[in-house]
């Protein structure tokens, strides 16, 4: 059984990494969805931010998108 002053200094351990190297949240968030994605009969939703899209989707017409409201 660990106990909680064990955790707590892995925790202030992982804080310290991610602090040096902001990368490193980005590649945990990653890894949790590969994890989620592992499991049977599941439904991973990713958000992504629009602006992250924008580029891709302005040569697109309204129509094109599915949305004749959707104006990049």
């Amino acid at each position: 059984m660990v106990c909680n002053q064990t955790l707590a200094q892995r925790l202030a351990d992982a804080a310290d990494v991610i602090s040096r190297n902001p990368a490193a949240l980005q590649l945990r968030y990653l890894q949790t969805l590969v994890e989620i994605a592992a499991e049977k009969h599941s439904t991973t939703i990713f958000p992504i931010p629009i602006n992250t899209l924008a580029p891709f989707l302005k040569g697109l017409s309204p129509k094109q998108c599915g949305n004749p409201a959707f104006d990049l």
